[in-house]
């Protein structure tokens, strides 16, 4: 019996911080995601094509001068890319893996590959190919 009793405790116990450590790391990612994040670079490959061509790349770089990604603690957002503009909510999934940005028309998931203090890297896949988002933390 005492057997079992130390097992069941030690899985209970697994539960618990198991489900601390997410709930905590969303708190941490949302903490840190709070902010003004310039957009650095975006990059578009599908099985078709597998990288950019140089032309492309030269109309992003173009297209993403002044472009931004601001979240703001309220949980509402704003975006500028090229000369459109965007708001709306966001928030991050219970597991600490995905965005989901809402501006009211469809909530968009985009994964988080990367999240630190200085640098966001979003990625998003569909049937067209994966779309990856480079920002940084402005300061």
């Amino acid at each position: 019996m005492n057997k079992i009793n130390k097992l069941l405790f030690v899985s209970l116990s697994l539960i618990f911080f198991a489900s601390c450590g997410t709930k905590s790391l969303t708190a941490k990612r949302t903490k840190m995601i709070i902010g003004k994040w310039s957009i650095h670079d975006i990059s578009m490959e599908s099985e078709k094509s597998k990288t950019m061509t140089a032309e492309m790349k030269k109309t992003i770089k173009k297209m993403l001068e002044g472009s931004y990604m601001e979240f703001k603690a309220d949980k509402s957002f704003s975006t500028k890319i090229a000369k459109n503009e965007n708001t709306g909510t966001w928030y991050i999934s219970e597991d600490g893996a995905k965005l989901f940005i809402n501006t009211g028309k469809k909530s968009e998931p985009l994964n988080i590959k990367t999240l630190t203090k200085e640098n966001l890297v979003l990625f998003a896949t569909n049937d067209s190919g994966t779309i990856t988002m480079i920002l940084k933390k402005k300061k």
